[in-house]
């Protein structure tokens, strides 16, 4: 069975780009979403895409739905 290769949906260079026009530091996201700092940075280059309770509770943090993703 071959597997699949899923696009990059861009979440990472999203997820930066709204993070910083919220004032929001890479930590304090982290703080506010109950995750560890490394966890954000991991999402911001391109690591594997967030479980949908993470994009959830980062879109809520970030005061936007996960539709503006």
């Amino acid at each position: 069975m071959t597997k699949r290769k899923w696009e990059s949906t861009g979440f990472g260079a999203r997820l930066k780009s709204i993070r910083e026009g919220a004032g929001f530091s890479q930590q304090q996201l982290a703080e506010t979403v109950g995750v560890d700092v490394m966890t954000i940075s991991r999402l911001e280059r391109g690591g594997p895409e967030p479980a949908w309770p993470l994009a959830i509770a980062v879109a809520a943090a970030l005061g936007v739905t996960c539709a503006a993703r």
